[in-house]
């Protein structure tokens, strides 16, 4: 949920991608996109360097020096990256809402479609937690910290819309807390039916936050 960046780390990528701002055709860049190709069909156990290195149209050599501790750094590299395009694509997906409610409706509706769209992300979590989570894990706080910042940007300008004495610093870590536990479990609400998320915003995310 971000746009371009802004004043107060609007955008909850920069902290997620390692790569950020080399060009496509950078070494890295092309490992990163070799391994996610790879991880297609193989599992992160299975995951080969020599494989990844032939799909980016490299040399082994070349994948050590960019990666010298091998399969993890790769890894983590690889899912900071597919992290930060999921919020930045969400970003684009939200940016056209013109009301709060309506901009944390869009992103939970379009946030857990694309979870669930996502085939590969589906396949590690549901078969391979256990390697998957030590990195998860990492990036979490990142998150976490970006989304947060990010929403107390939203309600500072959408300060017309909030209660008189709300605290926006805390309002943001509740509301990111929330946002990111809808979106790792939603299968409690049904994200497909737009009034039902709206109601849910309306009375659990901004209840005593809107006036």
């Amino acid at each position: 949920m971000s746009e371009a960046v802004e004043s107060r780390g609007s955008a909850p990528d920069g902290g997620l991608d390692p790569l950020r701002g080399l060009g496509p055709d950078d070494p890295r860049r092309r490992l990163v996109r070799a391994t996610m190709d790879c991880l297609e069909d193989a599992a992160l156990s299975d995951l080969s360097l020599e494989r990844v290195a032939k799909s980016a149209g490299l040399s082994r050599s070349t994948l050590y020096r960019w990666f010298p501790d091998g399969r993890d750094a790769l890894l983590r590299a690889a899912l900071g990256v597919e992290v930060a395009e999921f919020w930045q694509g969400l970003a684009a997906a939200v940016a056209s809402e013109a009301r709060l409610e309506g901009r944390l409706t869009r992103g939970l509706m379009e946030g857990v479609r694309r979870i669930e769209d996502h085939s590969l992300l589906q396949r590690l979590v549901n078969n391979e937690a256990d390697q998957l989570a030590p990195f998860l894990d990492e990036l979490q706080p990142i998150v976490f910290a970006l989304l947060a910042a990010y929403l107390a940007d939203l309600l500072d300008r959408f300060s017309e819309d909030l209660a008189e004495g709300v605290d926006r610093e805390e309002a943001s870590r509740y509301l990111a807390t929330l946002i990111l536990s809808y979106l790792g479990s939603p299968a409690r609400v049904d994200f497909g039916d737009e009034d039902r998320v709206s109601r849910l915003v309306r009375t659990q995310l901004l209840g005593g936050i809107l006036a």
